[in-house]
C-alpha cells in the first residue's frame, strides 16, 4: 500500500539536456496562459519552485564540479 503524498521528494537523474527542456517546455505553458489564469491558480508558484529546484541542481552540479561547495564556497 502507498502512504506518500505529493510533496514526498522523488530522486531522479536528468541530464542537463533534459533539464533544459522541462524547463523550456515549463516556461511555454506559462506563457500560453491567460492572465486571469496565472493569477489564480497555484501552477505558476509549483512551477517556479520547479525552475528553482533544477537550476539549483544544474548550478551545484557545476560548483561541484569546479571545486567549490554548495553555496559556492572553497
Amino acid at each position: 500500500m502507498r502512504t506518500s503524498t505529493t510533496y514526498t521528494p522523488i530522486n531522479v537523474t536528468l541530464t542537463e539536456g533534459e533539464i533544459g527542456v522541462i524547463l523550456c517546455s515549463l516556461e511555454a505553458y506559462v506563457m500560453s496562459m491567460d492572465e486571469e489564469t496565472k493569477l489564480n491558480s497555484g501552477v505558476v508558484n509549483e512551477i517556479d519552485q520547479i525552475f528553482e529546484e533544477l537550476e539549483n541542481a544544474v548550478d551545484d552540479h557545476y560548483n561541484e564540479k569546479d571545486g567549490f561547495k554548495y553555496g559556492g564556497t572553497f
